[in-house]
C-alpha cells in the first residue's frame, strides 16, 4: 500500500505517484549537478533529490506534471526528503487527481446530493429552467463539482467550489425563513450560480491555477456572461428576473475593492454578498 507524504518516516522505502510542483537543477560543492523536485500528494509536499544521471531524469520528466518515483526517505537540515533511485512516466489518464490534491472533508457524492437537493427547492419555472440549462451541461457541471473555490484563502481544495456553493445557498435558505418577504427562489438561484464563472477561471495542472480567461476577466464577469448566455436561450425569460439575477452575480463581492463591479442594490443581492462573505471568512479563519 502506498504511503501518503504526511505518513513518511526517516528510513521508509517509497514507491508512488506524485505531482511535480517544481523542478530545479542545483549544483553540489564539487560543481556536479543534482536535481531537486518538489513532490506532492493530497496530504502535503516533500522534496525529492536525484543525485545521479540528471540528464536522464530530466528527459524522463520532460513537461510531465505527474511522475512515479521510488527511493528512500532521509533527513537533510532537519527536514524529510526522498532520495530518488528511479523515475518513470505515467499516463495522466491513469492518475486519480483525488489522490494528489487536498479535498473536501465531506464525501464528493454527499456534496453532489446536497447540491441537487437545494436545486430541487427552486419552484419558479423560469429559474428551474435556467438551473437546468447551466447544470445539466456536463461541460459545466463536472468541473463545477471538482474545482476549488479559490487558489488560496478559503475552500482551496478539490470539490471546494461545490462545498462553498452549498454553504452559501444553505445560509440563504435559512435567511429566507427569517425574511419571508424576500424572493426565496431568487435567493436560492443566486446562491447556486453566484460563483459559476470559476469553472472557467480555474484549472488543475501542477496545482490550482488561473486560466488565461480567469486572469483576464475574473469569475464575476465570466459568471455574469455565462448566466446571461443561458438566459438568452430560454424563450420568454422575464426581463425583471434577468436583471435581478445578473445584478446579484455582478455584486456578490460587495465592494469594488473586493472585485465587485457593482454594490448590492436590493435585499436579495445584499444577502447573497453577506452569506458569500460569511462562508469564505469562516473558512479562511479555520484554515489559518
Amino acid at each position: 500500500m502506498e504511503k501518503l507524504i504526511q505518513d513518511l518516516k526517516i528510513g521508509d522505502r517509497v514507491e508512488g505517484i506524485f505531482i511535480i510542483h517544481q523542478k530545479k537543477v542545483n549544483f553540489k560543492k564539487d560543481g556536479s549537478k543534482f536535481l531537486r523536485l518538489e513532490l506532492g500528494d493530497r496530504t502535503g509536499q516533500i522534496t525529492g533529490v536525484v543525485w545521479d544521471d540528471i540528464d536522464l531524469a530530466l528527459e524522463i520528466i520532460g513537461d510531465e506534471y505527474f511522475i512515479k518515483a521510488s527511493g528512500m526517505v532521509d533527513e537533510y537540515n532537519g527536514r524529510r526528503q526522498i532520495v530518488i533511485s528511479s523515475l518513470s512516466r505515467i499516463d495522466p489518464k491513469e492518475v486519480n487527481i483525488q489522490d494528489l490534491f487536498p479535498k473536501s472533508p465531506t464525501d464528493w457524492e454527499e456534496l453532489k446530493r446536497r447540491f441537487q437537493e437545494l436545486r430541487a427547492m427552486v419552484d419558479n419555472h423560469w429559474l428551474k429552467s435556467l438551473l437546468a440549462a447551466i447544470f445539466d451541461d456536463p461541460e459545466i457541471y463536472e468541473p463545477f463539482t471538482i474545482l476549488p473555490a479559490a487558489i488560496s484563502k478559503h475552500h482551496n481544495y478539490l470539490y471546494g467550489l461545490l462545498d462553498h456553493t452549498i454553504e452559501v445557498t444553505q445560509l440563504l435558505l435559512q435567511a429566507s425563513s427569517v425574511f419571508p418577504n424576500l424572493d426565496r427562489d431568487l435567493l436560492l438561484t443566486g446562491g447556486l450560480v453566484h460563483d459559476i464563472g470559476k469553472v472557467a477561471e480555474y484549472r488543475i495542472e501542477r496545482g490550482f491555477e488561473f486560466t488565461e480567461l480567469g486572469n483576464l476577466f475574473g469569475h464575476v464577469v465570466i459568471g455574469h456572461n455565462m448566466v446571461r448566455d443561458a438566459i438568452t436561450k430560454i424563450e420568454g425569460f422575464p426581463t425583471q428576473i434577468t436583471t435581478k439575477l445578473l445584478h446579484m452575480v455582478l455584486s456578490h463581492h460587495g465592494r469594488e475593492e473586493w472585485g465587485s463591479p457593482r454594490k448590492p442594490a436590493f435585499p436579495e443581492a445584499y444577502l447573497l454578498h453577506a452569506m458569500d462573505n460569511l462562508s469564505s471568512k469562516i473558512h479562511a479563519i479555520d484554515e489559518d
